[in-house]
């Protein structure tokens, strides 16, 4: 839907930078919706990046970069001046548009034994077992599955149809050959304020807790494999694919759709490239990435010239 169908708890303009903790510039507006640049209309806060070249035409509010604050305002275009407009943006959303209020839908499954904070949210055909635990704050989505043994911290957001807490692939082979799967009896902690969008797998420890720090945002069709490690304040891209035992430091970075192999350590801060493939432990601070796709006769051509 488009952004101005938000919605949008009204605010003045000045209140909103008191709030942000920065400065107004221009009359006192109420903001009443949210828009890109080329569609603001009256009452909506948009923000300005590199690529716009002045602020909208209508009398919106508009945060801009300190050194923008003198660009033609004719329209009546009122400024919020902040280093970082984006990230400023995305704190005004926070204040403009509050999650919906707290409780449990009559269509989600909650078991008595669960333990869910009065003020989280649980939305219709989750599953939460028995034994689990739901922070304050923290919303469940439609058709998640929280199971036994798992501890979402507060203030999280856990996905449509995400399943937190699945036992992993851990399936050593009987004398005769046949698969013998192991049952997991370990955890699973998730840190204040983590995010993790739909449809990913998250899974649990085999003998201890497996662990998701504070303030990470996990992306859509994401796999953690069981006995994993993730550290505070990472951020995991979609499609990704962290297998068994991997440990991610604080701080990283991997990009979408990459693969880590089984119990391989990623240090602090480091980055992965979108589409890397890593079978072997990344230092802190390292930037790994993958080749880019090449055309059929570009990688023929590469093949001729490496010919003896």
């Amino acid at each position: 839907m488009p952004a101005s169908d938000l919605a949008i708890k009204p605010c003045g303009s000045q209140e909103l930078a008191r709030l942000l903790e920065l400065e107004h510039q221009g009359p006192d507006r109420l903001v009443r919706s949210v828009d890109v640049p080329s569609a603001a209309g009256e009452g909506s806060l948009v923000f300005l990046g590199a690529v716009d070249a002045s602020p909208p035409a209508a009398a919106c509010v508009a945060i801009v970069r300190p050194d923008w604050a003198s660009l033609d305002s004719s329209g009546g275009t009122t400024l919020i001046l902040a280093d970082d407009p984006r990230l400023a943006f995305a704190r005004a959303l926070a204040i403009l548009a509050p999650p919906a209020t707290s409780g449990v839908s009559p269509k989600a499954e909650v078991d008595a034994d669960a333990n869910v904070h009065r003020s989280a949210r649980i939305d219709a055909f989750a599953v939460i077992e028995a034994g689990a635990v739901i922070g304050s704050g923290t919303v469940v989505r439609s058709h998640a599955v929280v199971r036994a043994g798992v501890h979402v911290g507060a203030n999280c957001e856990i996905g449509e149809h995400t399943v937190l807490g699945n036992d992993g692939l851990t399936v050593p082979i009987g004398e005769d050959g046949v698969p013998v799967p192991m049952r997991h009896v370990g955890g699973l902690r998730i840190g204040d304020g983590t995010r993790i969008g739909p449809n990913c797998t998250i899974g649990r420890g085999t003998l201890d807790d497996a662990r998701i720090g504070r303030e990470c945002v996990i992306g859509p069709l994401v796999n953690v494999g069981h006995n994993g490690g993730i550290d505070d304040y990472c951020i995991v891209t979609g499609g990704t694919m962290l297998a068994g035992g991997v440990r991610i430091g604080r701080g990283a970075w991997i990009g979408v759709s990459s693969v880590v192999h089984h119990k391989v350590r990623i240090g602090a801060g480091a980055v992965i490239g979108g589409g890397a493939v890593v079978s072997s432990d990344v230092g802190p601070g390292q930037t790994m990435v993958a080749w880019a796709a090449r055309s059929l006769r570009e990688m023929a051509s590469a093949r001729r010239a490496n010919r003896p």
